[in-house]
């Protein structure tokens, strides 16, 4: 399982088979002391041989994080955020995100270079908060395309800053073309919250 180049992972799932007994605890602590500091494994779970990483996903969720304020960014956040120096209206982009709900053909939201066969991907919900200057903007769907969530970012922060219609949304969906949509958002600001599974 992988995602965008730039992007970061709160929960990143690694599955791997071997014929060695491994004692989960010792096998952990070995793992942390030779990854880079950025990196860390959390747990280690047994899963039967018949489990299929991939096969075992239901829905992924995402989220990105916008600094919203014209001053400078909170140090503690600015490798995790794109900072937006002008105001964002949340009450516009909410109603914008309405629109991504459902199952749609999603290549206006798609990268040029993405090798996906098909384009129709169902988005559960999306959710945008603020918390003092942080807004999160919380992506779940059962699957996504390359820079699909990036991508829809781009268009919600338009929307935000009064330079797209809302009722733009729908006809940018279903141009089915990459050159209608705005420019993807920033890598940064994203991160692989959380991946749901069957059992």
């Amino acid at each position: 399982m992988r995602t965008d180049s730039g992007v970061h992972a709160k929960l990143q799932p690694v599955c791997f088979s071997s014929n060695k007994n491994i004692s989960n605890s010792k096998f952990l602590r070995a793992m942390r002391s030779f990854l880079p500091e950025d990196i860390s494994v959390m747990s280690i779970e047994l899963v039967p041989l018949s489990f299929i990483l991939f096969q075992e996903v239901v829905s992924k969720t995402y989220c990105y994080k916008i600094w919203n304020h014209a001053d400078s960014v909170d140090p503690f956040y600015r490798p995790f955020v794109w900072h937006i120096y002008f105001s964002l209206n949340l009450v516009k982009m909410r109603e914008a995100a309405n629109f991504f709900i459902g199952t749609h053909d999603f290549k206006s939201f798609c990268a040029v270079d993405s090798n996906a066969k098909t384009y129709t991907r169902k988005i559960v919900s999306i959710e945008i908060g603020i918390k003092n200057n942080l807004i999160e903007i919380l992506v779940c769907g059962e699957g996504f395309l390359k820079q699909m969530v990036r991508n829809i970012v781009g268009l919600l922060v338009e929307v935000g800053r009064d330079r797209l219609e809302v009722s733009a949304v729908e006809k940018i969906l279903l141009a089915k073309d990459r050159r209608e949509a705005p420019a993807t958002a920033p890598a940064q600001g994203l991160c692989l919250q959380e991946v749901h599974y069957r059992s």
